[in-house]
């Protein structure tokens, strides 16, 4: 069964998603946010990412989550994005731009 034959590839033209990357029959998402602060990154971020897939039922289509912030995560932020993983039971990863190159950052 194609999994992204009942996703509506209309809707995604009504948010402001940073990328949409389509894999097969998989969709990976990505949010790119500017913020110093890593809370900060993954507040705006996951809200963004929760409405897109969610409102409009993509779930079953998604397979990865991706955040991409500018800094990287310290010791207690990485324990928050791991209750935040394991509570919404979703495909987040948290990558970090360096300025050159993405770096995937999970713990």
């Amino acid at each position: 069964m194609n999994m992204t034959e009942n996703f509506n590839w209309k809707n995604i033209q009504s948010y402001d998603i940073d990328i949409l990357r389509k894999i097969d029959d998989k969709v990976h998402i990505y949010e790119l946010k500017p913020y110093e602060n890593v809370k900060s990154i993954i507040r705006e971020a996951l809200g963004q990412i929760l409405e897109y897939v969610y409102f409009n039922d993509w779930e079953q289509s998604i397979e990865k989550i991706i955040i991409i912030g500018k800094v990287s995560m310290d010791d207690s932020e990485k324990r928050y994005w791991d209750k935040l993983k394991t509570l919404l039971h979703c495909p987040l990863e948290y990558h970090v731009w360096d300025g050159k190159k993405i770096n995937e950052q999970n713990s």
